[in-house]
């Protein structure tokens, strides 16, 4: 999967967030999931926080070279589901999220100062407001609709999920279509305001979660995304001749992911080892492996989840540093370009079987360190409350 950093505008930063969090944070209690699945239809109130910074070195040389790429994200999210009867429950997830990024800022000030704006919004909030259903065949099933909006850019979106469980459990098939129509306010880096841009995607998912035996599963996933519309990072600028100009990226883009996992339980842990694999039709191509193992302890009131993470991506056909003149495509966004990065992370997670107020509560603290090859290091810290 393609990484996003935080320098670029905020919708990124927000997806960057989950996106760290379902591939090496994301707990082992389904109590604390930020995103929970269809078949969860407990009460259910959670608080989510992140904390996310990256730097780029003392002299600013990681990454795109001419460009300060230091960043910190702050993100909160909260989440409220509630039972409606035996099959049907209602959820709302609210978040939101404040960046602070070299590049970002510096191409909001210059467009302040060249066409008037007057706004300090550094931030972006968003909903995401849904139904699910399960019934006792083991048919699931789920709706969202989601927005958000920013200085730059406001989206509205909506998936629809269906799952089915066969054979006792043994296996379960799902199915997800997402779509979003983004409005994309175009400030270059050099502070001009063009027009107003669109862009439209659409993903479908596909899983199957297959038992081997009583101790080991399998579980094998297909994502595929189309785009179509502006998908420059619009005041990402590239070194052409003695000048500097504008990003310029195909209108449209397919990308695939295809994931395969194999997790296994022993006697009181787990283990879990991944491989995926992501391509698309800008020629960037990536292989990640990973491997988890679970600890439980304090008769299964403590779990640690302990993570470790290898990544290597080429890059886009129309990558560079240095361009001799414009081209028809360019860009000098690191996050195009070839790396490797690896990562660790650790997570805690504590349940007080306890009720306090009526309800039992549950507590979580992960932290995870990347470093990627380029020179660009980043870490980020969450920590998490629910009951239900």
């Amino acid at each position: 999967m393609l990484l996003i950093r935080a320098r670029l505008p905020v919708r990124f930063a927000h997806r960057l967030c989950l996106f760290l969090l379902c591939l090496v944070v994301m707990p082992l209690t389904p109590a604390l999931s930020a995103e929970p699945s269809a078949d969860e239809l407990d009460n259910l109130f959670a608080v989510r926080g992140i904390v996310y910074e990256q730097n780029d070195g003392a002299d600013d040389s990681g990454g795109n070279p001419y460009i300060d790429e230091d960043a910190s994200v702050q993100e909160g999210i909260v989440l409220l589901r509630k039972r409606v009867n035996d099959s049907h429950a209602v959820q709302a997830k609210f978040t939101g999220v404040i960046v602070t990024a070299a590049s970002w800022d510096n191409a909001r000030l210059k467009a302040e100062t060249i066409s008037g704006a007057t706004t300090q919004d550094h931030g972006r909030l968003g909903w995401d407001l849904g139904w699910l259903y399960k019934n006792s065949q083991g048919f699931s099933g789920s709706i969202h609709a989601t927005y958000g909006t920013e200085y730059t850019y406001r989206t509205e979106g909506v998936n629809i999920a269906v799952g089915q469980v066969f054979d006792e459990g043994s296996t379960a098939l799902g199915f997800k279509l997402t779509a979003y129509d983004d409005r994309v306010r175009n400030i270059r880096f050099d502070g001009q305001e063009l027009e107003q841009e669109t862009r439209e995607t659409y993903t479908t998912d596909l899983s199957l979660i297959q038992s081997i035996n009583t101790y080991s599963h399998i579980n094998l996933s297909w994502t595929h995304t189309e785009q179509d519309g502006f998908l420059a990072t619009s005041y990402n600028a590239v070194q052409a001749g003695d000048a500097f100009d504008y990003e310029r990226v195909p209108q449209s883009r397919s990308r695939d992911t295809l994931s395969l996992r194999y997790k296994h339980a022993l006697a009181r842990d787990s283990y879990q080892l991944g491989y995926g694999r992501y391509w698309d039709s800008w020629g960037i191509g990536s292989d990640v492996f990973e491997g988890r193992y679970y600890f439980n302890l304090y008769s299964g009131r403590l779990s640690v989840q302990t993570s470790a993470r290898y990544y290597k991506q080429a890059a886009a056909d129309f990558y560079g540093i240095d361009f001799e003149q414009p081209q028809l495509l360019q860009t000098s966004d690191s996050d195009l370009g070839r790396f490797t990065g690896t990562s660790a992370g650790v997570l805690f997670a504590f349940y007080n079987p306890r009720r306090m107020l009526g309800f039992l509560h549950t507590y979580e603290l992960g932290f995870n360190y990347y470093q990627r090859g380029d020179g660009l290091d980043l870490y980020w810290l969450t920590f998490g409350w629910s009951f239900r």
